[in-house]
């Protein structure tokens, strides 16, 4: 086999938890995502008129090694926060 000059090719998976709050209408968005600047382009993307979301202001980002975990905190943000 040959060298692999990275290193090895294992990597864990990170998601990230996160509260977004669009500066156009003051709507708050919680998440995860593996891919944070993807996640905010989509987000800005697909929001269409009438209410068009803008940009958005990144209030709480989190790192978390388990899928699991990050999707039972998104889960509570929700709850808490009254976006459910």
């Amino acid at each position: 086999m040959g060298s692999n000059p990275i290193g090895s090719t294992n990597f864990i998976p990170v998601y990230y938890l996160y509260i977004l709050q669009s500066e156009t209408t003051g709507r708050f968005y919680v998440g995860q995502t593996q891919d944070v600047p993807e996640r905010l382009a989509h987000q800005t993307k697909f929001s269409k008129p009438p209410l068009p979301l803008g940009r958005f202001l990144t209030h709480f980002l989190v790192e978390n090694p388990l899928r699991l975990e990050a999707h039972l905190a998104h889960q509570i943000l929700e709850a808490r926060l009254g976006l459910h």
